[in-house]
Formats: structure tokens, sequence, C-alpha cells
């Protein structure tokens, strides 16, 4: 079980969707909640490149959906109305990328973003100088304040 998917505290990380070039700050909640099939969560997020802070990298190999969310009947029902599901989802073994590489697709990944038009990544800086910082960062955890990957609160929360 590698650090993405035994996490019991929700963390942010990095949620990327090469087919669609997108890039979410994704809470590691988000692997437990879901909105929406089956069949319709594999078809968008399978292959999606996930990312944690000190550099690890895996990718979303299936979403098993398990039912309903909630405890009550009330919280079931509501579940049901919205399509809220509890969700299991299988990650293909983490690596941990060298630093060099990681400040590659950092940079790859903001260029992506920049390109959408309505930029998803919160970083205040020009283009020019979030790529400029993340050539200079000395250690993994300072990309994702580079390119202002927020608390796990102030993500994205449910695929």
């Amino acid at each position: 079980m590698d650090a993405i998917s035994a996490a019991t505290d929700d963390l942010a990380v990095l949620l990327i969707l090469p087919r669609e070039r997108l890039v979410f700050s994704a809470s590691t909640r988000a692997f437990r909640i879901a909105e929406g099939p089956e069949k319709k969560l594999n078809a968008r997020y399978r292959g999606a490149v996930v990312i944690n802070r000190a550099g690890q990298i895996s990718e979303i190999d299936d979403i098993n959906v398990l039912g309903y969310s909630g405890d009550g009947m009330l919280k079931r029902a509501l579940s049901m109305v919205f399509g809220i599901r509890d969700i299991t989802v299988q990650f293909s073994r983490a690596r941990q990328m060298e630093l060099d590489e990681f400040k590659e697709r950092a940079a790859e990944f903001v260029r992506w973003d920049a390109e959408t038009g309505d930029p998803l990544l919160q970083y205040s800086d020009s283009l020019e100088d979030v790529l400029a910082r993340l050539n200079e960062a000395e250690v993994a955890a300072r990309i994702f304040d580079i390119i202002g990957v927020p608390a796990p609160h102030d993500c994205l929360d449910i695929l």
C-alpha cells in the first residue's frame, strides 16, 4: 500500500487528467466519495495521475462503488437524491519521482492550467515567475507551495 491510498488524514494531492489536460488540487477524501455511477467514474478517472507533496506518483487503476453514502436513513436518502456514493480507488504502485522530473511535470501542468483560460491552480505570480520558481525548487514539497496547492479542506473533495 502506498502513501496516497494509505492516508488516514485528508491530504492535498495533484490530480491530473492527461487526456483532458486538466490539473486539480484534490483532497485524498475524494478517493472515498464520488458523484455518479461506477462506469462514468472509471471512464473519466481511470489513468488519472496522482502526485502527493513528497513527489510520489501513482495512477488510478480502477474505482469501485460501494453504495450510497451516509450513516443514517436521512443521510442515505440525501445521498440517493444527489447520487453521492462511497467508493474505493485502486492505484498503481507508487514510485518516487526524482526532483527534476517533478519540476518538469509541474511546469507542464502549470502550462496546461494556464491554457484553459480559467486556471484551477491557485498560484498568484505570473506564469513566467512560477516556472522560474519551479526550476529553483530544492525539495518536492516546495513545488506544491509554488503552484498554490491549498490545504486539503480547500481542495476538490469528491470525484
